[in-house]
């Protein structure tokens, strides 16, 4: 059996939880490029020090520090912040399909959550993993990747603006197989 989101009310709440997350994202980096526009117009000096805190700038509590350059750099097209925010994104979709929506699904027919099975999901495992316990350093896990439709090779990890579109188009689309798990000879 494979369920599809027209017959599976789990499968279409996760797909629209993912499609707010790649909403979120496309705002704040919105945001992030058009601040870093801003940023480098209000001063000359990028070698200076952005505080940012809260309350009054001489009365405040600043919270964090970076140079200017820095902060104009990172808030670029695909720069350091748009990464972080999407990796952070990407782990947090596939906990959700894993910790939720997956037990969902399993409720829905009547299986266990090991049961319901996922290529792009398995394959989001695999980026998560990369991701959270590797520091965002890929060795092979390109080579294992079933489903996802991502450019991938040795190195460093990130993930583009790009990479996040396809990454939603193929969970827009994305299919499910329940499979029946083995029984035990006693």
């Amino acid at each position: 059996m494979t369920p599809s989101a027209s017959s599976s009310p789990a499968i279409t709440e996760f797909q629209h939880s993912c499609q707010k997350y790649f909403i979120c994202y496309t705002f704040a980096v919105s945001g992030l490029e058009d601040y870093a526009k801003k940023l480098a117009s209000l001063t000359k000096d990028h070698t200076k020090n952005l505080i940012v805190g809260t309350g009054h700038p001489d009365k405040g509590q600043w919270h964090a520090s970076i140079k200017i350059s820095e902060a104009i750099n990172s808030s670029q097209k695909n720069g350091v912040f748009a990464d972080k925010i999407a990796k952070s994104f990407v782990t947090a979709m596939y906990s959700e399909w894993d910790e939720y929506y997956r037990q969902k699904l399993a409720q829905e027919a009547a299986v266990t959550a090991k049961s319901v099975q996922c290529d792009l999901m398995g394959d989001l495992r695999l980026i998560r993993h990369c991701i959270v316990h590797s520091k965002s350093t890929i060795t092979d896990e390109h080579k294992k990747l079933k489903q996802l439709r991502w450019s991938l090779s040795p190195g460093t990890f990130t993930i583009t603006k790009e990479m996040l579109s396809t990454l939603i188009d193929q969970v827009n689309q994305m299919l499910v197989r329940i499979e029946s798990e083995p029984t035990k000879v006693i």
